[in-house]
């Protein structure tokens, strides 16, 4: 019993933060409401990745690292786009 329990506790997988489980429902339901559009582009129309600022629309502009924004930074900077239903 008392292995089990200790398999039991070494095998724990930590759960997702509410934070994490919010993101991903965004990013489902607009993926579900529009289908045809590739993830990647999902993610810089839900403002979530962006370009490196100042950005120059003649040049070669690459994407931010988001590494370091929190999840809180990345719930507040989404955009939801306009409801054109």
């Amino acid at each position: 019993m008392i292995l089990f329990l200790e398999k039991l506790i070494i095998n724990k997988k930590k759960t997702m933060n509410s934070q994490h489980k919010i993101i991903l429902k965004v990013l489902e339901e607009y993926l579900e409401k529009y289908p045809t559009l590739r993830f990647g582009q999902a993610l810089y129309n839900l403002n979530i990745m962006q370009w490196e600022e100042p950005f120059d629309p003649h040049g070669k502009n690459v994407m931010r690292d988001i590494h370091s924004d929190s999840d809180i930074k990345i719930l507040e900077r989404i955009k939801l786009p306009e409801d054109d239903s």
